[in-house]
């Protein structure tokens, strides 16, 4: 008798745990590909966050800007002028050793390129900020002193807060500059050494991806133990998951493309939040596009967007990893295409 009452109880056991088995891998399939998801929610590369731009200006494809630096922003109010100051400053003077490389990287692979102009563009990239970011900004261009170098300013504005990645793309797809350069608003990154740095690199090396990076600061400078444990674990991820082992610091907040790699890579991007440097490095490494990473002063800066609790630490960690293998299944199963490009066929 027993042995016919336990039997179904058996059964239903087995019924039971099959189920909570079943749903806990698609639950674990959905979460992994959970960025997938957005990306088919948004439409492709997030057409429908790209569509909302405003203020954008014009700068003619036959002379183009030698250089775009692309300032994503979110409630940057209080840190985004010391930054553009900064930046300001040293490209205004009247030899600039960052500008000069740039203009020597031009000749050697696009001899028919317009390089004579200084002409720099600054594009600001608000991504939803609910505080005053933009009319901070504006206010620093109405007051800065009249230049020699010339120079546009531009604003761009999301609808809606969409992520880092969201904002970069939208500046670097709307960008004119023979070179992009990706720069934090928040200064970490001292502008003069770090641009010199990697302007140098593209220079002498012909490569037209060029990573500031942290990783040499690793035992001479007292960073906080969160971004250190990000650092060395993107690292090791990167390594497995990407397979890219020239770049150790995938996150610093310093990178500049030349214009042809811009344009592949963030037509490419699907990732918008804090990952989308390791999809970048994925698909540059996908295409065989040379990278190089250059050491770059940095210092860390009071107000950082990432919460530092161990709580925030391990929901960072988690959906990295999630947000990377995200990225090596979409593209190896052909979920998501590397898009190809030349500058040329853009129009304007």
């Amino acid at each position: 008798m027993s042995a016919s009452v336990s039997d179904p109880l058996a059964t239903h056991g087995m019924l039971v745990l099959s189920i909570l088995s079943a749903a806990a891998l698609v639950g674990s399939v959905f979460y992994i590909f959970y960025p997938a998801v957005e990306v088919f929610r948004r439409g492709a590369r997030g057409k429908d966050t790209l569509d909302v731009l405003q203020n954008a200006e014009r700068v003619s494809a036959t002379n183009p800007p030698l250089i775009s630096i692309i300032i994503p922003a979110y409630n940057e109010e209080e840190r985004i002028t010391i930054m553009l100051q900064e930046a300001f400053d040293y490209l205004s003077l009247k030899s600039c050793p960052a500008l000069e490389s740039l203009r020597q990287a031009v000749r050697h692979y696009n001899s028919l390129a317009t390089v004579d102009s200084r002409t720099i563009e600054w594009i600001v990239v608000n991504d939803g900020s609910t505080d005053q970011t933009c009319q901070v900004y504006e206010s620093f261009v109405r007051n800065i002193p009249k230049q020699q170098t010339p120079m546009t300013w531009k604003c761009l504005s999301l609808a809606r807060n969409s992520g880092k990645g969201a904002a970069v793309q939208a500046g670097m797809l709307r960008a004119k500059g023979l070179f992009r350069l990706m720069v934090d608003a928040d200064g970490a990154t001292s502008f003069r050494p770090g641009l010199e740095a990697v302007t140098a690199s593209l220079q002498g090396t012909q490569a037209p991806i060029v990573f500031g990076s942290r990783a040499h600061l690793e035992q001479t400078v007292q960073r906080s133990f969160v971004r250190t444990t990000l650092m060395k674990g993107f690292h090791i991820l990167v390594e497995w998951l990407v397979g890219a082992h020239e770049i150790r610091d995938t996150q610093c907040g310093f990178k500049i493309f030349r214009d042809d790699a811009a344009a592949v890579l963030f037509e490419t991007l699907h990732l918008q939040r804090w990952a989308f440097d390791t999809e970048l490095v994925f698909v540059a490494h996908r295409l065989q596009l040379p990278m190089q990473e250059v050491a770059v002063p940095w210092h860390e800066v009071e107000g950082s967007k990432l919460h530092t609790s161990a709580f925030s630490l391990i929901v960072v960690a988690v959906q990295m990893l999630r947000d990377m293998l995200c990225v090596r299944l979409c593209y190896t199963f052909g979920l998501w295409k590397v898009v190809t490009l030349q500058p040329a066929s853009k129009e304007d």
